[in-house]
């Protein structure tokens, strides 16, 4: 997304390896931390509103049990 410039998808998918590493850990790690805030600058930079509440909800989100393998 970043190679063609693709501000829109490399947000959003910066949000979905956020969530993912949530679901999977139970909590984000300084990566994932890294991700969502790239993700939150991205979209509000840009204008892409209708993901920023989202981006918003799992950055406040509180730690919980992980994903059983």
């Amino acid at each position: 997304a970043t190679a063609f410039g693709w501000t829109y998808h490399r947000a959003t998918t910066l949000f979905a390896l956020a969530q993912a590493r949530y679901r999977r850990r139970g909590a984000l790690d300084d990566e994932g931390l890294s991700w969502l805030a790239e993700a939150s600058t991205l979209c509000r930079d840009y204008g892409f509103q209708n993901w920023i509440g989202q981006i918003d909800e799992l950055a406040g989100s509180p730690p919980r049990a992980p994903l059983q393998p």
